[in-house]
C-alpha cells in the first residue's frame, strides 16, 4: 500500500509479508491470496513444524538404537540406508522415532515393531517425516478389527504387514 505521506513508498501492513518484494505482493494480490489464506497457510507451518521438533526431540540416537537392539552403529545406518529403519535428520546426525520401537520398561527400543521395516521400505523416500509419522498414527479404514486402527497399532497387534503396506500404497500423502 502506498504510503499517504510519502509516495512512492510501500507501507508494510503485514509483518508476516514483510520479506516480500512489491512485484511479490501485488502478485499475490492479484491472484486473490487474501490474508486468511495467509494465516491458514502460516498456522499449517507452524503445525507442522511444532510436530517436526516433537519427532525429533522424541527420538532415539544412533547409539541408543544400537546397544537396545544388540546391533552395530553400522548395521543401523545401513538398516536407515536401506530404509529398513526410518530417521529423522536431528543436527548433523539421525534420530529414530520412538513409534517404530517396541520399549522396556525404563525406555530402551528393544526391537522394531514387528513388520515396519518392510512398510519403511516400500514407502517414497521423499516423504516428509510429519507425514510418516500422521500415516503410523492415524486410523485406517482398511486396517479394521471393531474398529479402524492406526498402521503402528495394527502391527503390534500382530495383523498381516501386507495390509499396512497396501494402506500406505493407497494413502493420500498430499493432504497428511
Amino acid at each position: 500500500m502506498q504510503s499517504p505521506d510519502s509516495p512512492g513508498r510501500v507501507t508494510v501492513l503485514r509483518p508476516w509479508a514483510a520479506a516480500l518484494t512489491e512485484t511479490e505482493a501485488h502478485l499475490l494480490d492479484d491472484s486473490d491470496f487474501t490474508e486468511g489464506c495467509a494465516v491458514l497457510l502460516v498456522t499449517a507451518v507452524t503445525r507442522t513444524a511444532g510436530r517436526l521438533a516433537q519427532l525429533v526431540a522424541a527420538s532415539f540416537t544412533t547409539d541408543e538404537v544400537a546397544r537396545g537392539l544388540g546391533a552395530s552403529t553400522t548395521q543401523v545406518h545401513r538398516k536407515r540406508r536401506t530404509g529398513e529403519l526410518w530417521a529423522v535428520p536431528r543436527g548433523h546426525t539421525w534420530g529414530f522415532p520412538v513409534v517404530q520401537f517396541d520399549v522396556d520398561m525404563n525406555g530402551v527400543p528393544r526391537r522394531q515393531v514387528h513388520g515396519l521395516s518392510r512398510v519403511f521400505a516400500t514407502l517414497p523416500r521423499d516423504l516428509h517425516p510429519v507425514a510418516v509419522a500422521e500415516f503410523l498414527h492415524t486410523p485406517q479404514l482398511s486396517l479394521f478389527t471393531d474398529h479402524a486402527v492406526a498402521a503402528v497399532e495394527w502391527l503390534r497387534g500382530g495383523g498381516p504387514v501386507e495390509h499396512v503396506i497396501a494402506a500406505a500404497a493407497g494413502y493420500d500423502w498430499h493432504s497428511a
